[in-house]
């Protein structure tokens, strides 16, 4: 993870080009409308709370499934799952870098931060991407370093190998599922992402 976040940032430099409206309208192809979600979760102020909450489980995963899984001696799989992820951050970088994509907020000209809500998986992509392309943000402060992959979402990718990783402890599945289905279903709206990410 130390590495991750400057290797982003140094992908995300090069100044491919972006892929926004691309994503977008492979949403629409879809049947998937970001903008309807957006204005449903707005009009539901109860509902944001839980985005906020469930955007920030990827905590969850990256600490508590190598406990658990050293905890009950599933060690061949606590090592199956720390190179999965490790894998899939790289993957992330790398397509990341050469289909970057600001976000939805970008593209929609919505505004991230309201009243009711602040996407703060959003913050750092909104801010730095543009900085990185145009040539201003050169010198990285790794304390102040944000999440800005947008393409594809590592929060998916997390979601799923967490359900994989920790799939033959019986007793952990319903949590497992409330817990990466609410991520997967916040983080279009926190992290500023296309639905189909």
């Amino acid at each position: 993870m130390i590495c991750a976040a400057p290797l982003s940032y140094i992908g995300l430099g090069a100044g491919m080009p972006l892929q926004d409206a691309r994503f977008v309208e492979l949403d629409r192809l879809l049947g998937l409308d970001w903008p309807a979600y957006f204005h449903f979760a707005m009009a539901r102020p109860e509902l944001l709370l839980y985005a906020k909450f469930f955007y920030a489980m990827i905590l969850v995963p990256a600490f508590g499934v190598p406990v658990v899984l050293g905890l009950t001696g599933q060690y061949i799989r606590l090592q199956q799952f720390v190179m999965a992820s490790t894998l899939a951050l790289g993957v992330v970088i790398v397509v990341s870098s050469l289909l970057p994509a600001i976000g939805t907020y970008f593209e929609f000209g919505l505004p991230s931060d309201t009243e009711l809500f602040k996407a703060n998986g959003y913050g750092g992509q909104a801010r730095d991407i543009p900085m990185l392309r145009d040539g201003t943000l050169r010198a990285l402060n790794l304390a102040k370093l944000g999440g800005i992959l947008t393409f594809p979402s590592f929060h998916a990718a997390t979601a799923l190998l967490s359900i994989w990783s920790l799939w033959s402890i019986w007793w952990l599945r319903p949590a497992l599922l409330m817990l990466n289905a609410g991520m997967l279903v916040a983080t279009p709206l926190a992290g500023g992402i296309t639905s189909w990410m």
